[in-house]
């Protein structure tokens, strides 16, 4: 494979902004074999309505370009999550919602939202979705109806800023 500068692949994988109607266009453009699954029941066994998800998608994240600070990111996802629009165990139960909407805020420019929603949706709740027990897949649904962040932490042992910790205990 071809070298590439840092540069040229910071371009190549640099946010496309781009209008709210010309955001549908392209996630409706880029799931077609993903309507084609869901429309037959997908994961859910219920027809999805892309058409809708993505204008409510795209209704709770309208303001994500104009965020600037962490605060006005947190206060988007919070709202986000509690609007149920995109619910942490879809990535279980309604898969195409969930790699739709990663479609979606695509469209409108990530910065720093999009690594807080991610952190939020794949990190956190999918890793209590694919690793946690019954009792803490349970109080996701408490954590997302109060709009509460969660976080991710990850360790090895003798590694990390507690390396020499972590090689002799692990607790």
């Amino acid at each position: 494979p071809p070298m590439h500068s840092s540069r040229t692949l910071l371009r190549a994988t640099s946010p496309l902004v781009l209008s709210r109607g010309a955001a549908a266009a392209a996630a409706a453009r880029s799931s077609a074999v993903g309507r084609r699954w869901a429309s037959s029941g997908g994961a859910s066994g219920v027809a999805f309505d892309h058409s809708a998800f993505t204008n409510d998608f795209l209704a709770q994240v309208t303001d994500v370009t104009e965020a600037t600070d962490p605060a006005q990111s947190s206060q988007i996802l919070r709202r986000l999550i509690k609007s149920d629009v995109l619910k942490f165990m879809d990535m279980q139960d309604a898969p195409e919602k969930f790699f739709l909407a990663h479609r979606l805020l695509s469209t409108v420019g990530l910065g720093g939202f999009g690594i807080r929603f991610t952190v939020q949706f794949n990190l956190f709740a999918g890793s209590i979705v694919g690793l946690g027990g019954p009792e803490q897949v349970a109080r996701l649904e408490e954590i997302q109806r109060k709009g509460q962040l969660g976080c991710f932490l990850l360790t090895e042992m003798q590694a990390g800023t507690s390396r020499h910790v972590t090689s002799r205990h692990v607790t």
